[in-house]
């Protein structure tokens, strides 16, 4: 692995030729089987998966011999001899895709053939290694495809997915809520119409679970048994605040819905924001996920619920202000770990199309508050007249 693409890319034939030996001499030794994934997984990591020659085929048929056992109503516990051989061949799966330059027809072929029968089995029990496999071979086939990639089908069985995630044990629902949230992130900015269509009933259910949490009435949900630590709600409102940028009048309908059931809600929610915004976000998250969220709490308060202004609308400048004195992207959020070229590669051109990395702040929250003095009439007029921080904002976007 420390060779050098060039000397590791000479080994790529004798290894095609040989493994299929070593692979018949291994039979029913699947621990052994995937010590040989693993060496597959890092000759992918040193050399890429170029979609010419024989190599990439070469890894997907063997990972689709691997996972050709699962499905068709088969249940697979962890302690389950081919465990091994699963967890290794989604592994090696998520190296190809993110090391190509390029992904086939066999590369969607093999998606279409096996993630389904992977994703359809009950994910509350098995471990992290498949769980968060399946999502991210999710986000990395996106990243590396057209939009309509994540088509209706696809997003149908992903929330199924989130359904059986939220039954696992609570210590790893931490993990698995903050990777379906990431995941759901990039899905909107990648394909943003499948977003509120696919998964409208998500975003409702953090919504109130966040709000719960902060009454401190835990109900059954995402996270259950007050087990929400802060990081997730961080990750919950950093997907809020895109879905709300992306899809301003959407989620205010869907709030005003959430008010007539319950009117305290979307104070408490933008409540609970705020507070987690100041508290937490400012010191861990980057400059740019905190603008976004200042951004989206700006949004919010074009929702039509009287208490909003007197509530609410100097808060939501402070931490405007807040946001706006940031100065770096440092954030204590990112996992830190080295992603491959190819995918970084496209994850850089997904953050150039993303507008809330090019979003002017202080104009952007002017010209959303002045849209909801339509709607608040004079008490919010009057009220930004008298903030110190708005009549700054006026002046520097009006510079």
């Amino acid at each position: 692995s420390k060779a050098g693409p060039e000397l590791l890319s000479t080994c790529i034939p004798s290894v095609v030729a040989c493994t299929p030996k070593l692979w018949r001499l291994c039979e029913q030794q699947n621990v052994v089987r995937s010590t040989v994934l693993y060496m597959l997984k890092v000759l992918v990591g040193g050399t890429g998966a170029p979609p010419e020659g024989r190599f990439l085929p070469f890894l997907l048929g063997i990972i689709e011999w691997c996972l050709s056992s699962i499905g068709g109503g088969r249940t697979r516990t962890e302690d389950d001899e081919h465990s091994y051989l699963h967890n290794s061949a989604i592994e090696l799966w998520l190296a190809a895709v993110q090391n190509a330059s390029v992904l086939t027809k066999e590369c969607y072929q093999l998606f279409n053939k096996c993630w389904y029968p992977l994703a359809c089995n009950d994910l509350s029990d098995q471990n992290e290694s498949y769980v968060e496999g399946c999502l991210s071979l999710v986000g990395s086939y996106a990243l590396a495809s057209p939009p309509e990639f994540v088509d209706g089908k696809l997003a149908g069985q992903l929330l199924s997915c989130i359904k059986a995630i939220s039954k696992a044990s609570s210590y790893r629902l931490v993990n698995y809520s903050c990777a379906v949230d990431n995941l759901l992130s990039d899905l909107c900015i990648l394909n943003p119409q499948v977003i509120m269509k696919g998964f409208g009933p998500y975003i409702s259910k953090i919504i109130q679970d966040v709000v719960q949490r902060d009454a401190q009435q835990p109900k059954s949900g995402m996270m259950r048994n007050s087990q929400m630590t802060q990081l997730v709600v961080c990750n919950h409102f950093h997907l809020l605040a895109r879905v709300v940028i992306t899809f301003p009048q959407p989620m205010i309908d869907l709030l005003c819905n959430a008010y007539k059931a319950q009117p305290q809600t979307v104070v408490n929610l933008l409540k609970c924001w705020i507070s987690t915004f100041m508290t937490t976000m400012v010191s861990r998250s980057s400059r740019s996920r905190c603008r976004m969220n200042a951004a989206a709490l700006a949004v919010l308060m074009k929702i039509p619920v009287p208490a909003l202004a007197s509530n609410c609308l100097n808060d939501v400048l402070r931490a405007t202000a807040a946001a706006l004195e940031k100065k770096s992207e440092f954030s204590i959020e990112s996992s830190g770990r080295t992603l491959p070229r190819e995918e970084e590669k496209r994850r850089q051109i997904m953050e150039r199309k993303d507008p809330c990395e090019t979003l002017d702040l202080s104009r952007f929250v002017v010209r959303v508050l002045k849209e909801a003095c339509e709607v608040h009439g004079p008490q919010m007029r009057e009220a930004l007249k008298q903030n110190d921080t708005f009549r700054r904002l006026l002046s520097s976007a009006e510079n």
